[in-house]
């Protein structure tokens, strides 16, 4: 058995987020948007401080011709990232 993985192609350690971005795009791929739009909401859902989700759909509405759902999903990528890194900006000394 353990000759049998050696042989294997090495795979990358792969986070669950990570692959539920490349099951979306690859729901995109096959021309399955609404299954792609649908992972991409589920990763919002669960991490809504990270803006990979934000930003894979709103790449995918602006490429269906949703643009106007699109950039909402660009400004609340922008919003989020200035809000999470806002910290780095401020002095908290008095």
């Amino acid at each position: 058995m353990n000759a049998l993985i050696a042989r294997l192609p090495f795979i990358p350690f792969l986070l669950p987020f990570q692959v539920d971005l490349l099951l979306g795009k690859a729901y995109s791929e096959w021309g399955h948007i609404s299954d792609a739009v649908s992972v991409y909401n589920q990763l919002i859902s669960t991490y809504p401080d990270d803006f990979r989700g934000y930003l894979a759909k709103g790449i995918i509405l602006k490429e269906n011709g949703n643009v106007g759902d699109a950039e909402r999903m660009f400004i609340q990528d922008a919003l989020d990232l200035m809000i999470g890194h806002f910290h780095l900006f401020v002095d908290d000394r008095e």
